[in-house]
């Protein structure tokens, strides 16, 4: 969300007209998007993600750091 991304390409659900209305609200609180640079961002310490979460940090080249399992 402060990222302004919505990682369409790997989308799991059909989202209905409202909520889509209500993404796009939330994204652009206080008119600002994106919130931070992706530059500015870290992951630490994630336990799992799930595959569109992997896909995502794979596109922006995230630094991340897994916890072992």
């Amino acid at each position: 969300m402060v990222l302004d991304e919505d990682n369409t390409e790997s989308k799991v659900n059909i989202l209905d007209q409202e909520t889509i209305n209500y993404w796009y609200q939330l994204k652009n609180v206080g008119n600002i998007a994106p919130k931070i640079n992706y530059r500015d961002l870290v992951l630490i310490s994630a336990r799992d993600m799930e595959k569109p979460e992997e896909y995502l940090l794979k596109k922006i080249k995230l630094k991340y750091l897994l916890l072992p399992s």
